[in-house]
């Protein structure tokens, strides 16, 4: 698999490893007039920074699936499908002056994603990692046993309190993959926090 491979296990064949690739969804149709039509696109990681984008709003999704709900909304990007290359988000300067939303499944793993980008991205805020959204969906949660790192220092009052319950388990740890929130929660939280902002 390429994803194993080392710059150093390619030097002897004269090869440069491939920067990570970024997934984007143009969510605002200006923009999306501005790149060819294109709404779904993936690049590698310095071709993304150079992008003519100034959005107000950007939101990043752990999962592709997840992603796709979004509908088209003026001065909204999408970023998607990172797991754990959140490195890439340091060097994208149009996020700088963005409101920056992360949103990821409740579980251990998800809270420890959200912790680095919002190393990478200091202003990032979560969206749909909150109690009220675990409750109205921990029907469709699963208990766990794998293990994950613990999230930074960096999560807020509110974060704490829904990873704590996260991890309240007996070896065990509950699961919510964002997939299973429903689409018309998630759209109604993601407008309420580009209009409020």
């Amino acid at each position: 698999d390429s994803d194993d491979l080392t710059q150093a296990d390619l030097d002897p064949l004269g090869l440069r490893a491939l920067p990570p690739a970024i997934d984007l969804i143009l969510a605002d149709p200006d923009d999306q007039v501005r790149h060819g039509g294109l709404r779904h696109l993936q690049a590698p990681a310095p071709e993304v920074a150079r992008l003519s984008l100034k959005p107000a709003h950007v939101l990043i999704v752990e999962n592709k699936e997840s992603a796709m709900i979004v509908p088209n909304t003026p001065g909204l990007v999408v970023i998607h499908s990172l797991g754990n290359n959140l490195e890439s988000l340091a060097a994208i300067p149009w996020l700088e002056h963005a409101e920056c939303w992360y949103w990821g499944d409740l579980d251990r793993a998800g809270m420890t994603l959200l912790g680095r980008a919002r190393a990478k991205i200091p202003q990032i805020q979560s969206i749909l990692m909150d109690s009220a959204t675990l409750d109205a969906h921990e029907w469709l949660a699963v208990q766990e046993q794998e293990k994950a790192d613990r999230p930074g220092d960096n999560l807020d009052e509110h974060e704490l309190i829904v990873a704590a319950r996260l991890w309240a388990g007996d070896g065990s740890y509950t699961r919510l993959e964002q997939e299973r929130v429903a689409p018309d929660w998630a759209l109604e939280a993601i407008t309420h926090a580009i209009q409020a902002a």
